[in-house]
């Protein structure tokens, strides 16, 4: 939803400044087709790009995400709505009823000794789902009792070898992952994602591997065929760095890495792959 509403935005202020796709492409250095993709929501974009496009449109961020409504869906609690009052007990909601990202929050207040038994309600259930870097570190969800939390570690851990005295490093297949998702959904070349890739590892190894044993279950999702698929995006991509830069060493280990492996079409993988996240194509919006 957030990115249907972020391009929408987006495109509000293209139109506003009078600019087509393919000028504000080019000026920005991405192609006409991400922009389409980002302004109906069928891409993400990283905040880089975001803070040129509004720069471009001379907007700034705080337009970006500023409510449609001159009316806060902010309610504070001294002027929240009392949805129930038992004996020495109060709900108060939090949201309005009528607001589209309304998640039916409430502020209980308890008076010493007081208790009622709430056994149902008319409403929607909801299930929360927190992804990323920071899903699994208890300072996160602190609040929240254990038993009401259900932990998943999805890693890509690397199940074959080069021969019998090679292993297939898992961050090299997670680096190909990144670099030729990020050129298909986020307009990032080959050559910055290597630059950001040390980045990105600090904060695995601060953030995520201190965590990793506190999941309730560890999903592996690495696919024993996706190198070979991996392998017809991520060398065109690699080609484009040129000698003599920074992360030129990088991109030819990659390369020579990636002559092991013979390519698969695209075609013959399901469209329900988890592959397709990182090649396009899925039957999931995704």
């Amino acid at each position: 939803m957030f990115n249907h509403l972020m391009g929408a935005k987006l495109k509000e202020f293209r139109l506003q400044s009078g600019l087509s796709i393919a000028s504000a492409a080019a000026t920005v250095g991405v192609t006409s087709s991400f922009i389409s993709m980002v302004e109906n929501g069928k891409s993400g974009i990283s905040l880089q790009k975001v803070h040129a496009l509004l720069a471009l449109y001379g907007k700034t961020l705080s337009d970006l995400t500023a409510a449609s409504s001159s009316e806060s869906r902010i309610i504070n609690l001294s002027s929240a709505p009392e949805a129930l009052s038992e004996p020495g007990v109060k709900v108060f909601c939090l949201a309005k009823a009528e607001d589209p990202y309304y998640l039916g929050g409430f502020y209980l207040y308890f008076e010493p000794g007081a208790w009622f038994e709430y056994d149902h309600h008319g409403g929607l259930e909801y299930v929360l789902v927190l992804e990323g870097i920071h899903g699994l570190n208890e300072k996160l969800t602190w609040s929240l009792p254990s038993e009401s939390k259900f932990r998943i570690y999805i890693s890509a851990l690397t199940q074959i070898n080069v021969d019998e005295h090679n292993r297939i490093p898992t961050t090299d297949g997670r680096l190909i992952r990144r670099m030729v998702r990020d050129s298909r959904t986020r307009a990032t070349s080959a050559k910055e994602t290597i630059a950001m890739w040390p980045s990105v590892r600090r904060g695995e190894d601060r953030n995520i591997f201190p965590n990793q044993e506190k999941a309730d279950v560890m999903f592996n999702s690495a696919l024993v065929y996706e190198l070979s698929v991996l392998k017809l995006y991520a060398e065109p991509l690699l080609f484009q760095i040129e000698e003599g830069e920074p992360e030129y060493q990088e991109a030819k280990r990659l390369l020579k890495f990636l002559d092991y492996f013979v390519g698969v079409p695209i075609e013959d993988i399901p469209k329900n792959s988890i592959l397709r996240e990182f090649v396009g194509g899925s039957c999931f919006d995704v």
